[in-house]
């Protein structure tokens, strides 16, 4: 994370925990010096979409 702000890494953390792509959440941990290989990466992926697909059915449910 050297050589970013606080800001810049906040933001990217923020995209990392919403991505739904693998190699866009693969090029941010790279971003941050996180040790995240692509299958890594991929499963985050799976699991932001999981979260998101959850998040829509509960505000259906509203």
């Amino acid at each position: 994370m050297e050589g970013l702000s606080r800001k810049q890494g906040i933001e990217l953390i923020r995209k990392l925990r919403q991505s739904t792509e693998g190699e866009e959440i693969f090029e941010i941990a790279q971003q941050l010096g996180m040790d995240l290989d692509r299958q890594m990466a991929n499963e985050c992926a799976e699991r932001n979409r999981r979260t998101a697909a959850l998040d829509t059915s509960q505000r259906e449910l509203r």
